[in-house]
């Protein structure tokens, strides 16, 4: 399996976990679960405004949080289980 092949299997396997998972969504509610060290996971979306996801990616290397890049707004919503594009979303510590 090559690399890209491999990212992208992981990146479903997250999706899949995301799905399930105590979730929340987007960049203020992130934002905030960074701030105190209760987000596990975040993703964000490839297709999403640079301005709204800089700051996460920011914050999620400055808290040590894994960050995966998803394809679109449109599939990390609807592994949100929402009928609507998200720019970002994450796994939080119940």
């Amino acid at each position: 399996m090559d690399i890209m092949n491999e990212k992208a299997s992981e990146a479903n396997v997250l999706l899949q976990q995301l799905r399930t998972a105590n979730r929340i969504v987007g960049v203020k509610q992130i934002r905030k679960a960074l701030m105190k060290g209760t987000a596990r996971q975040v993703f964000l979306a490839r297709n999403a405004d640079p301005n709204l996801t800089e700051e996460v990616l920011n914050l999620c290397s400055q808290r040590d949080v894994p960050c995966t890049w998803v394809s679109s707004m449109e599939s990390l919503g609807n592994a949100c289980g929402i009928n609507v594009g998200a720019a970002a979303a994450a796994i939080i510590i119940s």
